[in-house]
């Protein structure tokens, strides 16, 4: 009875193994999505700032430019899945933000206030929808995704449809490529069709087959 106790044993602890090295994985590849959006972001810690996290109402600065953008962590987290993984990554009450717009921002930081826009996205919508995807906020990146739909034309509808792709926006790719196929078919005989092709050689090919689809 002993021995068949120790057999037993010995084929479990390999599975226990296993499993807390699948986990690591797991950990370390999300951990590596993290870090990758950070820098897309320019995110930078001031570590000069950094507080202990024992407080439920602590709050956080983002500086952009000359710029301040103050808020509580838990209404941040709340909003934004990778604000929430920033703070236990890159632990700080003051962070600088290197790579996007203050007058963006201004419209993100807004939206996580209040869940509102006070203005029209007009012409930051795009930048407003790649910022939302990589803050990962969903309801703002639907709102920015309705505007562009909304307000397509032959001269922003290659760049709006590279985004669609590049956010995984599905409703607003199929709205840019039936919107070429209805109002600009001969786009794929452009250099901007080049463009995509360069760029995106698979969204290329499926704007490709798409147009050709409308067109029969």
């Amino acid at each position: 009875m002993d021995s068949t106790k120790k057999v037993s044993e010995k084929v479990e602890i390999p599975i226990i193994i296993e499993k807390t090295e699948q986990q690591r994985t797991m950990s370390q590849i999300l951990q590596l999505v993290n870090m990758d959006s950070f820098t897309d972001l320019g995110i930078l810690a001031d570590t000069s700032f950094q507080k202990d996290d024992s407080s439920a109402n602590e709050e956080v600065t983002f500086v952009v430019q000359e710029s301040e953008f103050t808020l509580s962590k838990d209404v941040l987290k709340a909003k934004s899945a990778l604000f929430a993984e920033l703070f236990i990554q890159k632990p700080s009450s003051r962070y600088i933000l290197t790579k996007v717009k203050p007058k963006v921002f201004s419209t993100v930081f807004e939206f996580i206030k209040t869940s509102k826009i006070s203005s029209e996205l007009s012409e930051d919508a795009a930048e407003i929808l790649e910022t939302a995807h990589k803050l990962e906020i969903s309801s703002l990146k639907d709102i920015s995704e309705d505007y562009l739909a909304n307000n397509l034309s032959n001269d922003n509808a290659t760049s709006v449809l590279l985004l669609a792709d590049q956010t995984n926006c599905r409703q607003l790719k199929l709205a840019v490529m039936q919107f070429i196929a209805k109002h600009c078919p001969n786009l794929v005989d452009s250099n901007e069709f080049q463009r995509i092709v360069q760029h995106r050689p698979k969204l290329g090919l499926e704007l490709f087959k798409f147009v050709q689809n409308c067109l029969q």
